[in-house]
């Protein structure tokens, strides 16, 4: 018996044999096709981020007809997928995906704003439930405006922390537009929280909420879905 968890070593072996399989089968391939309304218990029943990331691409190409790992002879990185019409720079996509359960995280680190990745798709698990996901589309325009003009949130550097140390946040926002200009190639963290408390907060996800939720429904459309963000 574990005593901290109330569990026989018969009891815990079993979890760890799935828990196992379920890696490997998810490697392989077998839920690339599955109905996306088992797709947040299958990710949460994996629950190794460096698996499903992977996988919650292969899924949504596959349910939208796109294409994974936009590929140029240029080597740059160009993002997760790459959606119908297949311009780069023009119909590339960013994927960040926010598992766990009972957090109210949506965003991710590591976001390049100096390539040419016009397109972030933040997909957020349900966090009091397993039944289902919500997209976030935003432009990088969008997330642009966060920063700058709402000043909503702050991008911290999800690598090289010394370089924003002992920065005031308006020259952080300076090395954050160089960024953007592609003068420096810093590796920013970009998000909110859905249960933030402060009214800044609500005003951001209630914005998120109107302006940038989308259904898979609405992505199969793609054309359509530029012309109605306005891009």
């Amino acid at each position: 018996m574990i005593p901290v968890l109330n569990m026989s070593l018969e009891e815990a072996d079993k979890i760890i044999k799935l828990n196992s399989e379920l890696e490997k089968r998810m490697q392989n391939g077998e839920f690339d096709k599955i109905p996306l309304e088992h797709a947040c218990r299958i990710a949460r029943m994996v629950a190794n981020s460096k698996i499903t990331s992977r996988w919650w691409e292969r899924v949504l190409a596959f349910h939208l007809n796109w294409e994974t790992d936009p590929k140029s002879t240029d080597a740059k990185d160009y993002g997760d997928l790459f959606a119908t019409g297949q311009v780069l720079g023009i119909d590339n996509i960013e994927l960040k995906t926010c598992e766990k359960e009972g957090r109210g995280a949506i965003g991710g680190q590591q976001m390049r704003f100096y390539e040419d990745i016009p397109w972030y798709m933040f997909v957020k698990l349900n966090p009091h439930d397993h039944k289902g996901f919500r997209i976030f589309m935003l432009h990088k325009n969008d997330i642009h405006n966060e920063i700058f003009v709402h000043k909503s949130m702050l991008p911290g550097v999800s690598q090289g922390s010394g370089k924003t140390k002992n920065k005031s946040d308006d020259e952080r926002r300076v090395m954050i537009q160089e960024t953007f200009d592609k003068k420096n190639d810093i590796l920013w963290g970009f998000g909110l929280n859905m249960f933030g408390k402060s009214e800044i907060q609500k005003e951001m996800w209630q914005r998120w909420q109107d302006k940038f939720e989308t259904t898979i429904d609405d992505l199969k459309n793609w054309k359509t879905f530029k012309a109605n963000r306005g891009v």
